[in-house]
Protein backbone atom coordinates (compact mmCIF):
# COMPACT_ATOMS: atom_id res chain seq x y z
CA UNK A 1 0.00 0.00 0.00
CA UNK A 2 1.49 3.01 -0.91
CA UNK A 3 1.46 6.38 1.12
CA UNK A 4 -1.24 8.25 -0.76
CA UNK A 5 -3.78 5.02 -0.31
CA UNK A 6 -3.00 4.89 3.39
CA UNK A 7 -3.62 8.48 3.73
CA UNK A 8 -6.68 8.55 1.90
CA UNK A 9 -7.89 5.29 4.02
CA UNK A 10 -7.08 7.27 7.18
CA UNK A 11 -8.97 10.27 5.89
CA UNK A 12 -11.91 8.21 5.27
CA UNK A 13 -11.88 6.19 8.79
CA UNK A 14 -11.80 9.99 10.37
CA UNK A 15 -14.65 11.04 8.53
CA UNK A 16 -16.83 8.84 9.29
CA UNK A 17 -16.12 8.74 13.04
CA UNK A 18 -16.56 12.48 13.18
CA UNK A 19 -19.83 11.96 11.86
CA UNK A 20 -21.20 8.52 13.90
CA UNK A 21 -19.52 10.59 16.79
CA UNK A 22 -21.55 13.98 16.56
CA UNK A 23 -24.67 12.01 15.37
CA UNK A 24 -24.47 9.95 19.22
CA UNK A 25 -23.72 13.61 20.60
CA UNK A 26 -27.36 14.32 18.90
CA UNK A 27 -29.27 11.59 20.21
CA UNK A 28 -29.99 11.72 23.63
CA UNK A 29 -28.91 8.17 25.11
CA UNK A 30 -29.08 6.91 28.58
CA UNK A 31 -26.04 7.47 30.28
CA UNK A 32 -24.35 4.29 30.91
CA UNK A 33 -25.33 3.12 27.39
CA UNK A 34 -24.11 6.02 25.56
CA UNK A 35 -20.37 5.56 27.44
CA UNK A 36 -20.17 2.17 26.05
CA UNK A 37 -21.00 2.97 22.49
CA UNK A 38 -18.63 5.50 22.95
CA UNK A 39 -15.78 3.63 24.08
CA UNK A 40 -16.98 0.39 21.45
CA UNK A 41 -16.32 3.03 18.93
CA UNK A 42 -12.72 4.32 20.04
CA UNK A 43 -11.86 0.32 20.49
CA UNK A 44 -12.90 -0.63 16.93
CA UNK A 45 -11.53 2.52 15.24
CA UNK A 46 -7.89 2.19 17.34
CA UNK A 47 -8.09 -1.64 16.19
CA UNK A 48 -9.01 -0.81 12.76
CA UNK A 49 -6.14 1.83 11.52
CA UNK A 50 -3.35 -0.53 14.02
CA UNK A 51 -4.39 -3.05 11.30
CA UNK A 52 -4.14 -0.64 8.36
CA UNK A 53 -0.57 0.54 9.46
CA UNK A 54 0.25 -2.55 10.30
CA UNK A 55 0.03 -3.80 6.83
CA UNK A 56 1.89 -0.65 5.58
CA UNK A 57 5.16 -2.05 7.65
CA UNK A 58 4.45 -6.25 6.32
CA UNK A 59 2.82 -7.38 9.79
CA UNK A 60 -1.07 -7.75 9.64
CA UNK A 61 -3.28 -8.81 12.39
CA UNK A 62 -4.16 -12.19 11.60
CA UNK A 63 -6.50 -13.27 9.41
CA UNK A 64 -9.89 -15.64 10.35
CA UNK A 65 -9.99 -18.82 8.36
Amino acid sequence: MDPLALLIYLAIIVIVILVVWFLLGKVALPEPTGTIIQIAIVVIVAIVVIGILLNMVGGGLPRLR
